[in-house]
């Protein structure tokens, strides 16, 4: 079981999105004439009384409570609890038994939230207060010599099952299946058993969409079904039925010159120049591609411009022969901000006219920045300031010559700022973030947001609740004029 609050951050799994977390129990040596279970009796036995905070009777300090759901215990789940205010940085936890019981002792005084992490449960990640968001959360405040009581009610989880099965209705064992709440946080993985039945717990209510896939060959087998989730409940989703691969295959080979061939990605577009399969040549350069359909396809050899297309016919192998790719060019030079000052720490994007990457960089303290991996023919460059900038990103068409490298500065424009608010009737939300564009900011406390380096145009502001089971997403169209601010009318969230 993975343990939040490890080394920095929330502890949340977002969209992507990457894991946070941290836990450093600030701990002091256990005295050799402490009797740990009688400390611990005595605490429990008080709480259980309703007396809180508990005074032990060897000077502990700490907290002690349960964790259920409903009315069942919740047993082995680690109880993390992270200092607030002048707190912050304090950490400590402790660790559920069979009755859902748990103790964390010898806690430095101050005042704390707790957070019961959920990882494929039948229960939502739960915070002090019995609540799914941290920011509304109810502290605990831990004085010296005493054991304060903390008990925890878990959010129960939405649960889908299903089954997975392949073109002649066969289950499919061992193929992962994830599911992604729609409208709201919310993801669950999983791996089919051998009868190809799957469960996923930690939804949320509302619209789930569920994805399976399967490599063939190279060629990715996709599949793919929507659910109405209801938290506390299980939800049997329709059959998710995997189609055959094809029989076709494309194969051929990668030259190289000033690289090793094996580092040069290779792409395979669909006639409608969707991306189906990346591959990496072998140490010869060999490429292939099977289990597709007949048709016609594009090779693409990433970020260079350099493609070939090829038409395959049903059980047949076709050859796109030998292509060879030129030595990589750089393109290079300095951002700089609306204020003409360097830009540091900006991402900078190189990608060729196929949309595949030619390389990435990020800026020096002196705004320079370096990619290679260019050919020849148009490229984009895509330059992203860091949070908080005033300018806003920026895309620059260049074009490179076979052989030659490409020296271009980009300068940055001055963007607007975009403020408002955010509510669930009539209290602001804290904790939300808000996105316009590329730019994105945090609610306070009382619900506000301000975003700078906003590009003028038609946009709009999403809002997302990054906790699952949370506030349900939000948008508001919107129309940004160059150099003027622009207060967005309140938005509400369910």
């Amino acid at each position: 079981m993975r343990r939040p609050w490890i080394g920095c951050g929330t502890g949340r799994l977002p969209p992507s999105a990457p894991t946070r977390g941290r836990l450093s129990a600030q701990e002091t040596p256990v005295k050799k004439n402490l009797s740990l279970a009688t400390a611990l009796a005595a605490a429990l036995a008080l709480a259980a009384a309703g007396v809180g905070p508990a005074v032990a009777a060897d000077g502990t300090t700490g907290v002690s409570g349960t964790v259920k759901l409903g009315s069942a215990p919740v047993a082995n789940t680690y109880v993390d609890f992270k200092g607030i205010g002048a707190s912050d940085g304090q950490t400590a936890y402790g660790q559920t038994d069979a009755t859902g019981t748990y103790a964390a002792t010898y806690v430095t005084p101050g005042t704390y939230v707790a957070q019961v992490y959920a990882y494929n449960a039948n229960y939502l990640t739960t915070y002090s207060g019995n609540t799914v968001r941290e920011p509304d959360a109810k502290p605990i405040t831990v004085t010296s010599g005493a054991t304060a009581a903390a008990n925890i009610s878990v959010v129960a989880s939405a649960v889908v099952t299903g089954k997975v099965v392949d073109a002649k209705g066969r289950a499919v064992k061992g193929v992962s299946v994830a599911g992604t709440n729609l409208s709201r946080a919310g993801y669950a993985n999983a791996q089919t058993d051998a009868t190809g039945h799957y469960v996923l717990r930690g939804l949320a209510t509302g619209t789930v969409q569920v994805t399976t896939y399967r490599t063939a060959g190279g060629a990715n087998l996709t599949a793919s079904v929507k659910v109405a989730a209801k938290q506390g409940s299980v939800k049997a989703a329709k059959t998710l039925k995997l189609k055959a691969a094809g029989s076709a295959k494309i194969t051929g080979k990668i030259k190289t010159s000033g690289s090793a061939v094996a580092n040069q990605g290779v792409s395979l577009l669909s006639s409608k120049k969707v991306t189906l399969a990346n591959a990496r040549p072998s140490k010869s350069g060999k490429v292939t591609f099977a289990g597709l359909k007949a048709g016609t396809y594009t090779v693409v050899v990433d970020g260079t411009n350099i493609t070939k297309k090829v038409t395959v016919k049903a059980g047949k192998t076709k050859s796109f022969g030998t292509i060879a790719r030129a030595k990589l060019t750089t393109i290079k030079g300095v951002v700089k901000s609306s204020a003409k000052k360097p830009v540091a720490a900006a991402y900078v994007y190189v990608v060729d006219a196929y949309g595949t990457i030619a390389g990435q960089a990020q800026t020096n303290t002196k705004g320079r920045y370096a990619v290679k991996g260019l050919v020849s023919g148009k490229y984009t460059v895509y330059v992203t300031p860091t949070d908080g900038s005033r300018d806003y990103a920026a895309a620059v068409k260049i074009t490179a010559s076979k052989g030659k490298n490409v020296a271009r500065n980009i300068n940055l424009s001055k963007g607007s700022t975009v403020s408002g608010v955010v509510k669930h009737g009539a209290a602001g939300v804290e904790g939300v973030t808000v996105w316009v564009g590329a730019a994105q900011a945090t609610t306070d406390a009382h619900g506000k947001y301000t975003i700078t380096g906003v590009a003028p145009g038609k946009t709009a502001v999403y809002v997302s609740d990054p906790y699952t089971g949370g506030y349900r997403d939000a948008v508001k169209k919107i129309v940004v004029k160059k150099g003027k601010a622009l207060r967005v009318a309140t938005i509400a969230v369910k």
